[in-house]
């Protein structure tokens, strides 16, 4: 599939997904444009994230196995860290939390490696498909280029139906695709935390180093609830207090980082894979982190026109309905 006459690639947004999926499509000779927004991978909902890979309750039964595809995806590789799991009593051995930067860094390299291009700081003004034999999808940027492509990747998260719009109404189960706002927090300790600790008042792991990351669901609902932001103000004074239970002092000047972001999520809470209009394929999960190697692996098959059955259930026309809140956090 390599030379002059490779299938030119646009994908859009560099998040966990889109550059895992830039990075497999080159790796399989398809001619990849990645496409950024902002100056750097993952700054988005992806940098947000808890980042804990993990496959346990979670249902239904094929979005539970398509966890456990990613979670083996990711062992053994440099930006994992399988460091193990504590969640409803139970133990997991074989969880553990990915570097989002290092994983990043690792897709872009194998990208340019294989001959692909990243561009960052440049936003896609618009889409159209074309009747033109010689390319199907019409890219405009914000430059004012307008990029001919044989086939585009939509990994653009929350911003995925507004690039829809030119082309699609865009399925029913993808909605406005922002579900609730989250946060990740770190901190520094001197305290040694050895495996995740998962429950829905906190989730906390070790990061690096002295570093721990925090998160709690019930904190954002609770704060969604009242309409406040996501911010140190409202979120460090109330860590701090749950972090006690686990034996961690944490003082004021532990602070590091707040990241925060609406996570990605259709109506039904599941991924979205699939065409939704000729040559334009929509890829989306709020569990992002976790899936990101296996989904782009399945994603790039089709592609090059083999169905991935294990996608069946995701496709962007199926039938949903509205999803409960969630127990715990998703990487």
């Amino acid at each position: 599939m390599t030379g002059p006459s490779a299938p030119t690639v646009v994908v859009i947004g560099a998040g966990v997904l889109g550059v895992c999926v830039a990075a497999e499509a080159a790796a399989a000779g398809f001619e990849v444009t990645l496409i950024e927004r902002e100056a750097e991978p993952c700054r988005g909902a992806s940098a947000a994230s808890f980042a804990w890979v993990n496959a346990h309750d979670k249902h239904p039964h094929a979005y539970a196995a398509l966890n456990e595809l990613g979670r083996t995806a990711h062992a053994g590789n440099r930006w994992f860290h399988p460091v193990s799991a504590q969640f409803d009593a139970q133990s997991y051995p074989d969880d553990g939390y990915v570097d989002t930067e290092a994983f990043a860094n690792a897709q872009l390299g194998s990208l340019h490696s294989a001959g692909g291009t990243a561009r960052f700081g440049v936003t896609v003004s618009c889409l159209k498909t074309t009747t033109d034999r010689a390319c199907s999808v019409q890219v405009g940027l914000d430059t004012g280029e307008d990029l001919r492509v044989d086939r585009v990747i939509i990994a653009a998260g929350v911003d995925s139906p507004v690039l829809l719009a030119g082309i699609t109404e865009g399925p029913g189960v993808l909605g406005d695709a922002t579900g609730p706002a989250g946060f990740v927090l770190r901190a520094s300790t001197k305290a040694k935390l050895g495996t995740i600790h998962a429950s829905d008042l906190l989730n906390i792991r070790p990061d690096g180093g002295n570093r721990i990351a925090l998160q709690s669901l019930a904190l954002e609902r609770s704060l969604a609830a009242k309409r406040l932001p996501l911010t140190r103000e409202h979120v460090w004074p109330e860590l701090r207090a749950r972090a006690v239970e686990h034996n961690l002092e944490l003082n004021d000047a532990g602070f590091l980082e707040i990241r925060a972001a609406n996570r990605p999520q259709a109506l039904d809470g599941l991924p979205v894979t699939g065409w939704v209009a000729p040559s334009v394929y929509i890829l989306l999960s709020h569990s992002g982190v976790t899936l990101a190697p296996v989904l782009a692996e399945l994603v790039v098959d089709e592609l090059r026109g083999i169905r991935s059955h294990e996608l069946d259930p995701f496709r962007p026309d199926r039938p949903y309905s509205h999803l409960k809140p969630p127990r715990r956090t998703d990487g």
